[in-house]
């Protein structure tokens, strides 16, 4: 059966958008506040991070349980067997990688040519970096929370019920508003870089006609940024434009455009267009 005589059969347009959304807000929320309890007992900012956001699953589940019986099945149809195949989780790590490096691409053109400024008057400092990762157990938590519950429970939210639930206005509509509430509930400090994930995240649901790249693109963006942001710790401050500070820029700007266009070219309908997969 084809997906849009699915989606119009099988009850997308009776999903409750509104109520999903108001559960998503609800468990972030309770999250938040054990967040910053948690902080105040000197958890660390990560380690509260990740160890508050195990209570959203759970919570999740326990609101959501009315729409799950009425319109699980939907979900599962976004997570059916025969689209998933090996092409298919390659095109999902690459497209994750790809977004990673178009961050540090766009990250270190913007600190290269002046752009990122620190709000704090700081001397000019580096280059430097270093690799030192956290203990064992936070890091493990991390990897946990970041790649295996938030990219599931993120994708059947944003990618599952609000894009589907709004396809019956139109594609651009439905990818624009999906993407739009994806990205209001990051940081507003990560507002931009959600929104174009949440972008390439919807035309690889769109495109595929399955949650499965998605899924694997977000957990892979995830799982690098446990170790890059985490594990990779680096000082550069440069106060003025100069030769060398101009060519870095200019080689990172080449690798956020390159890593764009071959993001356009994994999401297209041509190379991860709906096929049967085999497990």
């Amino acid at each position: 059966m084809p997906d849009a005589q699915y989606r119009a059969n099988d009850g997308w347009l009776q999903a409750p958008l509104f109520a999903v959304l108001v559960y998503e807000t609800a468990a972030l929320i309770a999250r938040s506040y054990l967040e910053v309890y948690l902080r105040d007992r000197d958890y660390g900012f990560n380690y509260a991070a990740d160890l508050s956001y195990l209570v959203v699953p759970p919570i999740l589940l326990l609101l959501g349980i009315p729409v799950l019986k009425e319109h699980g099945h939907l979900v599962l149809h976004l997570f059916r067997r025969n689209r998933v195949c090996r092409r298919l989780i390659v095109i999902g790590v690459l497209l994750g990688i790809t977004l990673r490096c178009a961050f540090w691409g766009g990250l270190i053109a913007m600190t290269s040519f002046g752009i990122t400024i620190s709000a704090e008057e700081l001397p000019g400092i580096g280059p430097g970096f270093s690799w030192h990762c956290p203990p064992p157990w936070p890091m493990a938590l991390g990897i946990l929370v970041s790649v295996l519950l938030i990219p599931p429970i993120e994708e059947i939210i944003n990618r599952g019920f609000f894009l589907h639930r709004l396809l019956h206005r139109g594609k651009i509509f439905a990818l624009l508003l999906s993407t739009l509430l994806f990205a209001l509930f990051h940081n507003m400090q990560t507002i931009y870089l959600a929104l174009a994930v949440g972008a390439f995240l919807a035309f690889a649901t769109l495109n595929s006609g399955a949650l499965w790249v998605s899924t694997i693109a977000h957990a892979s963006f995830n799982l690098m940024g446990q170790f890059d942001w985490r594990c990779l710790n680096g000082r550069w401050n440069p106060v003025e434009l100069t030769p060398i500070t101009s060519s870095i820029g200019a080689m990172a700007t080449a690798l956020l455009f390159v890593s764009l266009l071959f993001a356009c070219l994994l999401v297209s309908k041509r190379i991860i267009g709906p096929q049967t997969g085999t497990r």
